[in-house]
């Protein structure tokens, strides 16, 4: 940590750009800021793909519960394939909550370290706050 005064009619901004340590941390904060709104934007993708799937899986389940009721013969082949396609949905449906937890636990992770970064970036905004009043 380089510690250093400020030059005559230099300004707060300017003498803590010049800072390397806060410099450091600014950058990786905006980078697990940048990763923590990626990921939101991955599970916000996640959650209209399931609402995609429950409405198909809710209108296939009417569909096959409609054709069970006429009981035709001829229809048999067609449940089949309605329930077949039932099951695909339902199965995907679970992959997708593996995958949008997986994405919110690692998205946690990010606010973790980004509010850990961001506490040091405060402590270390102060750090050079009192250097530079007490030049």
């Amino acid at each position: 940590m380089t510690e250093t005064t400020p030059q005559g009619g230099e300004t707060f901004e300017e003498f803590l750009a010049e800072d390397v340590e806060y410099t450091k941390l600014n950058e990786q904060r905006s980078e697990l800021d940048g990763h923590i709104r990626k990921y939101e934007g991955l599970i916000n993708d996640i959650e209209w793909r399931l609402l995609g799937k429950l409405e198909t899986l809710q209108i296939m389940q009417t569909k096959l519960i409609e054709l069970e009721q006429r009981e035709k013969d001829d229809e048999s082949g067609r449940l089949e394939r309605i329930q077949g396609v039932i099951d695909e949905i339902s199965e995907n449906r679970f992959d997708l909550y593996e995958e949008a937890g997986k994405a919110a636990r690692h998205r946690l992770d990010m606010k973790i370290q980004y509010d850990r970064v961001n506490d040091q970036c405060g402590d270390r905004w102060k750090v050079v706050r009192q250097l530079f009043d007490g030049a």
